[in-house]
């Protein structure tokens, strides 16, 4: 009598664990199914500041969607992240030899930031210092928002940045002591949109960056720098 109650236990539990191992299997095929979207889904961070990371995550959280810019310069190249504009007059004055900027040139003079304050390599030690512009010190965001300053005697206009390539935004910035003073979207051969503008202010808000409350919302006098 123990020995048939035992048997048709076992049968019971073999019925058991298997229907688990389908619910398993199904659930995986769902998480498997799940993650390929989620890969897929390259998120967008169009005109929007990084959403901070969930609490004991270290992956940031994906930034909400935006609508598309309406300055029909603006374009999405490749996996940037942010909207890139050409030159205004394509091909013309295009900074060549010292002026042209390689990838080397520019980690030179990439503009970073700690504790709210910008920072970049010192020319002489490569050390990070606190940042402290010249008067008409020229920046560019590029697409993946990384920010390059320098003045006239590094580069002599905004297409030597990127070599005449496409830009996020560009104008010029003025920094005493890593505190930003002044930043404007005067550039002559980018002439950048305020709507371009606001993705390099985004980027800003986002390195912890106080924007001076005059050049948040006042439009630019473009121009000034050929």
């Amino acid at each position: 009598m123990g020995l048939c109650n035992s048997t048709a236990n076992a049968a019971v539990d073999t019925s058991t664990h298997t229907a688990y191992q389908q619910n398993d299997a199904t659930n995986v095929a769902r998480g498997q199914r799940g993650s390929v979207s989620r890969r897929a889904d390259t998120g967008d961070y169009r005109l929007q500041s990084r959403v901070g990371a969930a609490a004991g995550s270290s992956a940031p959280r994906r930034a909400p969607a935006t609508p598309p810019p309406t300055d029909p310069r603006m374009k999405k190249v490749a996996d940037d992240r942010y909207y890139t504009i050409g030159q205004f007059h394509p091909g013309t004055n295009v900074a060549r030899g010292k002026y042209s900027l390689d990838d080397a040139a520019r980690r030179g003079i990439e503009v970073t930031s700690r504790n709210g304050r910008l920072y970049q390599r010192d020319r002489d030690s490569g050390d990070q210092v606190l940042m402290n512009t010249k008067p008409d010190t020229m920046f560019v965001m590029d697409g993946g928002g990384r920010l390059y300053a320098a003045d006239a005697s590094v580069v002599d206009n905004h297409t030597g940045f990127m070599a005449g390539g496409r830009v996020a935004g560009a104008g010029e910035l003025s920094v005493q002591d890593g505190v930003l003073q002044d930043i404007d979207r005067s550039s002559g051969h980018y002439q950048p949109s305020d709507e371009c503008h606001q993705q390099v202010l985004a980027r800003l808000r986002e390195m912890q960056v106080d924007i001076p409350v005059a050049r948040a919302t006042a439009p630019a006098q473009l121009g000034i720098r050929a």
